[in-house]
């Protein structure tokens, strides 16, 4: 989201708030004050991995993470195609996170619940995904059902669209549709909210993959979609600092091509495993506490020159499961929830 004139205050924001000071300074302060408290302490954030309990949230504050980025799949939130919500599992989450201050970002990912893999392109499942956004918003954001202490103002549209995750071939035009779509209905819950497009992996493989900084070239394409989205996520996973700052490069020279150089950055995904060799992520137990305290030492320093708003390390704990090389052992806590280097390293960068 990009930074303007007020405390973590983006330009987009700060462009919707001259349009609303037309009908009052009163009502401009008014919408200010509400945004402000989403930028407090979140910079250093983590991304879940599993299942979350009491004990990982008591750790999350020992830790000093401001920001937990929760995977919503559709099709969980939502079993039945046009149905009710089924956030009993979220509820959880989000008042566990908030008892030890730890703000919460939904990043709602496909599929849908009748979809299958495929990503949602036509105007009723675009209607349809847009729809569960706004339910999630009237229900965690500010002035929520819900009403936990801490509300939640930041919302993720999709996850790695330019490469796997849409399912077929990714298509930046579709993804575009999407973003308008959810933006409009998360607007009407909180007009404050803050949009942020769904994590760009910086050099997927597969069938018709495209790289962060092609994929967001190509989606400026779409009429009005400055206005949906207010900051940009890359996950821009790389062995090396240098290709770290590649990647963010080469995605911060797309902004000032299309005029929108003001908007910010998340990094919603940087991570590395513990595992011993195999895949150049995979950094040995004590190479991945050192490869995080470099990364994120990057992160910080270039935090202002990259307009780089937070970033979420991935991930909180270990899953035997995961679905890539590294994922299984980039936890900052193994699966039977003991401790790693990488944990104590999180809590001493993030202190």
């Amino acid at each position: 989201m990009p930074l303007a004139m007020f405390n973590g205050m983006t330009g987009l924001e700060g462009m919707r708030i001259a349009k609303s000071a037309l009908l009052g300074f009163a009502a401009t302060l008014a919408t200010l004050a509400a945004a402000q408290p989403a930028q407090a302490g979140s910079f250093h954030g983590v991304v879940a991995q599993g299942a979350l309990g009491p004990a990982d949230f008591d750790r999350m504050g020992q830790a000093h993470a401001g920001l937990l980025r929760v995977r919503v799949a559709w099709d969980r939130v939502q079993p039945v195609n046009g149905g009710p919500l089924d956030t009993a599992w979220l509820d959880a989450i989000v008042s566990g996170a908030a008892t030890e201050g730890v703000r919460v970002m939904l990043s709602l990912s496909g599929p849908g619940p009748t979809a299958g893999f495929s990503p949602p392109t036509s105007a009723a499942a675009r209607n349809a995904y847009a729809n569960v956004a706004r339910q999630l918003a009237e229900r965690y954001g500010r002035g929520g059902s819900f009403g936990q202490a801490l509300p939640v103002t930041t919302y993720q549209i999709y996850n790695e669209q330019n490469g796997f995750y849409w399912g077929a071939r990714p298509n930046p035009g579709q993804y575009g549709k999407l973003v308008k779509a959810a933006a409009n209905r998360l607007r009407q819950a909180d007009q404050g909210a803050e949009i942020v497009l769904g994590g760009m992996f910086g050099t997927p493989s597969g069938r018709g993959a495209i790289t962060s900084w092609a994929y967001l070239n190509r989606l400026y394409g779409t009429r009005g979609i400055k206005r949906a989205f207010d900051t940009v996520a890359i996950h821009p996973y790389a062995p090396s600092r240098r290709g770290i700052t590649y990647q963010i490069e080469k995605v911060r020279n797309v902004l000032k091509r299309n005029h929108d150089k003001r908007t910010q950055l998340r990094i919603t995904e940087i991570g590395y495993g513990s595992a011993g060799g195999g895949h150049p992520l995979n950094k040995g137990l004590q190479g991945q506490a050192r490869a995080l305290r470099r990364a994120v030492r990057l992160l910080e320093q270039k935090r202002g020159k990259y307009k780089i708003r937070g970033f979420n390390w991935f991930s909180w704990q270990d899953n035997p499961g995961g679905s890539c090389a590294f994922c299984p052992s980039s936890g900052l806590l193994r699966a039977d929830e003991t401790l790693k280097p990488s944990f104590n390293a999180f809590s001493q960068v993030a202190r």
